[in-house]
């Protein structure tokens, strides 16, 4: 049986695979009536096609009680 021994996501570790997403940034709005915040754009993406686009964008949201 194969080990597979975790390691620490950094960019420089992934880089050979493609780029890590990260929410830093100022690309960011509130969302939800302030329940969450929208991190627009993050990363691009190719695609093929009349008129094709990517957009990745990712959510951080605090739940309702």
């Amino acid at each position: 049986m194969s080990r597979i021994v975790a390691q620490p996501l950094t960019r420089e570790n992934f880089a050979p695979f493609g780029d890590v997403i990260d929410m830093g940034g100022d690309n960011r709005y509130p969302i939800n009536g302030g329940k969450a915040m929208r991190y627009h754009d993050l990363a691009t993406a190719e695609a093929a096609g009349p008129n094709a686009r990517v957009l990745i964008s990712m959510v951080r949201g605090t739940p309702y009680e």
